[in-house]
């Protein structure tokens, strides 16, 4: 499930069933480091701690974490989702109106994200 290479993916492991968030657009000095990040989803703000990974073939950092289903199933129902980074300034906003004024570094859609979002869920599901 992607936004963009650049910007928001979620990946699974189909034998357990684990997703793992992949933020883009992240620091290459941070690379290897930890950090804690704030996801708002809704009246909510989750802490998500993850690592700095860069890929090699690529030469892109993102910040990869583990997501819960409860989390990305919430995100597909929400109009606005914006991730804070370490120092709690909006890096990321993903809105499903283009219009939407809003205050991020960066800004991703959530066009479509409620079928892909199940579409993905069942695919994720173990075997």
């Amino acid at each position: 499930l992607a936004d963009s290479s650049a910007g928001f993916s979620v990946t699974c492991n189909p034998d357990n069933g684990n997703l793992t968030g992949h933020l883009g657009m992240q620091p290459a000095g941070f690379a290897g480091q930890e950090a804690t990040y704030r996801i708002r989803l809704g009246s909510r703000a989750d802490k998500i701690k993850g690592t700095f990974v860069t890929d090699t073939s690529t030469n892109q950092t993102s910040f990869e974490f583990p997501m819960e289903s409860s989390a990305l199933r919430q995100m597909s129902t929400l109009d606005t989702v914006t991730i804070l980074d370490a120092n709690a300034e909006p890096q990321w906003a993903f809105v499903t109106d283009p219009s939407t004024v809003i205050s991020a570094k960066y800004v991703g859609s959530l066009s479509g994200i409620d079928l892909a979002t199940q579409n993905f869920l069942v695919f994720c599901n173990p075997k």
